[in-house]
Order: structure tokens, then sequence, then C-alpha cells
């Protein structure tokens, strides 16, 4: 994901974040970036935990990872002795 230079710090990255971090969460996956020094704080704050830095020719980026679950199950609750898999759908154990 990018934003043009001349549009940041105006909510423009967050907006596309909270969409594409919805969608995981809905369809219980993981995602994994690899970020820019000044994006960061930005996944971050969307829960994505820094799981190691990479050394290019270009700069160090770090990979970032956020795992399927993390805003929780939207209050919705698994009958007994059953997982959730997303906010919809329930699995046996």
């Amino acid at each position: 994901m990018a934003v043009d230079p001349s549009y940041q710090r105006n909510g423009i990255g967050s907006a596309l974040l909270k969409m594409f971090c919805h969608y995981i969460d809905e369809n219980a996956l993981d995602a994994f970036v690899m970020s820019s020094p000044a994006g960061v704080r930005l996944y971050s704050n969307f829960g994505f935990k820094a799981v190691g830095v990479v050394e290019t020719k270009h700069g160090n980026f770090t990979s970032m990872l956020r795992t399927s679950g993390f805003m929780g199950n939207n209050g919705n609750v698994c009958e007994e002795g059953k997982l959730m898999a997303n906010s919809h759908h329930c699995y046996e154990e």
C-alpha cells in the first residue's frame, strides 16, 4: 500500500488499512507486510507487530505480522466445545 506523498497525513492510509483489516478479520486471515520506517507506526496502530527487519539496498524494512482475530470476535460467542473461526463461524475443537 502506498499513498502519494502530496496526500499523506490526511487519513487515506488509515482508511485503506481499516478496510483491509476488516476484510482479514472477517475472513480469519493473517496478514504480513514489509513496512518502511515511516509506516511502522501506522501498521502498529492497526495491530501489526514487528517480527524482524530486512536490509535492502533501498534501506531497512520492518517485517510486520497481524494474526487473525486480533480485533476480537465482535462480541459473538460460540457454544461450549466450539472455537471461533471468525466473527461469523464456529467450528468443533
